[in-house]
């Protein structure tokens, strides 16, 4: 084939890829979006999950929720700022039980199930170093903000292996990034990210010791009855230094920016997935709703930068069995030196 030839074929695909992005992608110089499939009729209850499952790509199975979720006709009437690219009138429903809070909360006998959490990965089991997660939200008109709750974000490490619930982040194993709603619709970008003082230090910065660490609480304004479009975007940082990227647009105004940010200290971990994760909550009985409620989302989009290989982190039996032999075989050539005397 002549080089020319493969050049227009280059270009093409090229065309063909940049079709793809959606506009914030673009600009932001990621490579592909994926956008996430909604059914043309209504799906209830565990049929629902079901086509989540196949259809966005769930890595591991894990599914919180199941019975919580729905394909619905669009109830919410005021548009907003967010035009509805969705080719399906379908949009997923999550429903709250009255009495639900976090997952951890459905272990006491009190709490009931509610919200949905899952994982997926719409370009199979890669890892990239910038992701953007873009979608629409709206919640009842009736809807009790409660103390708050979880919203989608974005997961590196393994899906699903903490980084979430009280588990820390200790720069090898995960990281996690969701938005959150406070008292009165107050919004947030939550972090489980290895904690540090200058990280402590930043501007709208609220570090806590246990569980997430808060950026920007109240810079997000959200409403009840309409819907508003949310993306979130991470650049990771490289692992001996702070200059991960957190940016948050609330119907296309950038509310949230922080540029010097640590989400991992090796290069055992990068950006792996969406983590669809909502519920109310806070892991105590006070954040619960007070009745059963809903939220909706369409125009779902994951668009990723460069792949990431990941170098495996070394275990502490790993690296105890190979100083062991390091200190042995040092042992044996001193002997045999001492025998040569």
């Amino acid at each position: 084939m002549k080089a020319s030839s493969i050049l227009v074929i280059f270009i093409a695909l090229a065309f063909a890829n940049a079709q793809q992005l959606s506009d914030k992608a673009r600009q932001l110089g990621l490579n592909q979006t994926w956008s996430a499939p909604f059914p043309t009729s209504p799906l209830l209850d565990d049929s629902a999950a079901t086509y989540i499952n196949t259809n966005w790509h769930n890595p591991n199975n894990y599914f919180y929720g199941t019975t919580d979720v729905s394909y619905v006709p669009d109830p919410i009437t005021t548009t907003n700022n967010s035009a509805n690219n969705n080719i399906s009138s379908q949009v997923l429903q999550i429903k709250y039980n009255k009495g639900s809070y976090s997952p951890t909360g459905t272990k006491s006998s009190s709490a009931s199930v509610g919200g949905a959490e899952f994982y997926s990965t719409p370009f199979r089991n890669n890892s990239y170093d910038s992701v953007l997660l873009r979608y629409d939200l709206a919640f009842d008109k009736d809807f009790d903000w409660v103390l708050g709750g979880k919203l989608p974000g974005l997961f590196g490490g393994p899906p699903g292996q903490g980084c979430s619930g009280g588990d820390k982040a200790t720069g090898s194993n995960c990281f996690s990034v969701r938005l959150m709603w406070r008292e009165a619709g107050s919004g947030e970008a939550y972090a489980y990210i290895p904690n540090s003082d200058a990280t402590c230090s930043l501007p709208l910065v609220m570090c806590n010791d246990q569980y997430g660490t808060t950026f920007s609480r109240g810079l997000l304004q959200l409403k009840k009855g309409q819907w508003t479009k949310l993306e979130l975007y991470i650049k990771i940082n490289d692992p001996s230094k702070s200059n991960g990227i957190l940016q948050v647009w609330q119907d296309d105004s950038l509310l949230i920016s922080q540029t010097s940010l640590q989400y991992r200290t090796s290069n055992a971990v990068a950006i792996s997935s969406l983590m669809f994760s909502t519920f109310f909550g806070g892991g105590t009985a006070n954040y619960a709703t007070p009745q059963d409620t809903y939220s909706y989302y369409r125009n779902v989009e994951y668009s990723v930068g460069l792949p990431v290989t990941l170098t495996p982190q070394q275990s502490s039996a790993s690296n105890l069995a190979r100083l062991s032999f390091t200190l042995l075989l040092t042992g044996f050539i001193t002997l045999l030196y001492l025998f040569s005397l």
